[in-house]
Parts: C-alpha cells; sequence; structure tokens
C-alpha cells in the first residue's frame, strides 16, 4: 500500500475544510441577501397598500363629492320645477279671469245682436263668440307649450350642470 505524504493529507484536509467553509459562507452570504430580498419585497408591498388605500380615500371623496353634488343638482331642478307649476297655476287663475272677462263680452254682443234681430235689423254674425274660441284655443295651447319647454329648460340645465360638475371633478383628480 502507497503511503500517504503528510502534506499531501494536510493539503487534503485544507481543501475540504475550505469547501465546507466556502459553502457555509455561501450560505451564509445568500441567506443575507435573501432577507435583504424579503425585507425590501415586504417594503415593497407595504408602499403599494399604502398607495391603493389612499387611492380609494381620494376615490371615495370623490364620489362623495359627486355625489353631493349631483343631489344638490337634482334639487336646485325641483325646486324650478316647484316655482314653474306654481307660476303655471297662476297663469291658469289669471287665464280663468280672461275667460270671464271675453265670456262677458261675449253676452254682451250676443245681448246686442239679439236687440238688432228684435228691432228687425240683420242678424250679425256672433264675432264674440268667435273671439272666445281662439283666445280660449290660443290661451291653452300657448299654457301647455310654455310648461313643456320649461320643463325641458330645467331638465336640460340640470343635466348640464351635473355634467360639468363630474366633469371638472374628473379634470381635478
Amino acid at each position: 500500500m502507497p503511503s500517504l505524504n503528510p502534506c499531501a493529507i494536510a493539503g487534503l484536509v485544507l481543501f475540504v475544510v475550505g469547501l465546507a467553509l466556502g459553502a457555509v459562507f455561501d450560505h451564509w452570504l445568500m441567506s443575507g441577501e435573501v432577507q435583504s430580498l424579503k425585507k425590501d419585497q415586504a417594503l415593497a408591498l407595504a408602499a403599494a397598500e399604502s398607495g391603493r388605500a389612499d387611492a380609494e380615500v381620494k376615490y371615495r371623496q370623490l364620489e362623495d363629492q359627486l355625489r353631493t353634488e349631483l343631489t344638490q343638482v337634482k334639487d336646485d331642478a325641483k325646486r324650478q320645477t316647484d316655482r314653474m307649476l306654481a307660476d303655471a297655476a297662476d297663469a291658469r287663475a289669471t287665464a280663468d279671469s280672461l275667460r270671464q272677462q271675453v265670456a262677458r263680452v261675449t253676452n254682451r254682443c250676443a245681448a246686442s245682436a239679439a236687440a238688432t234681430a228684435a228691432t228687425g235689423g240683420a242678424p250679425a254674425t256672433n264675432a264674440g263668440d268667435m273671439l272666445a274660441d281662439v283666445l280660449g284655443s290660443m290661451e291653452a295651447e300657448g299654457r301647455a307649450m310654455a310648461e313643456e319647454a320649461e320643463r325641458r329648460g330645467i331638465a336640460g340645465r340640470a343635466c348640464e350642470q351635473a355634467y360639468n360638475s363630474a366633469f371638472h371633478q374628473m379634470q381635478a383628480h
């Protein structure tokens, strides 16, 4: 059996010890890097979560602000519609008064026509009746058109106001 040289054995032992120390050092180094990577990842996740939470808070605030503004627009439109309906009721009352005056004029015209016919004169066409019919029809149609135009105007302004409010809020954020 060949004899082993003590230097060779020492070299072999040093080589094995060096490999073991290298492996331990490499493991220690890798473990530090892994820990560093885990720490960096945890920080990045925390920052992302914080950013998400901040964005959610801002979105909720924007949503609440838009809801409040749209409610105000709706309430304003309701008040305008109520005011328009009250004005329309006043206009109807005025129209009723005018109809009563036209009826009085029509009755006078009819009485005058009856008196003319009783004295043997030529019967006149009843212009008062025709005037009353024309004025009544014009007033009713005019009132209906005015109410519809006012409703559409209120709805259009409310829609425009809601759009502008939402548009400006989105541009601000």
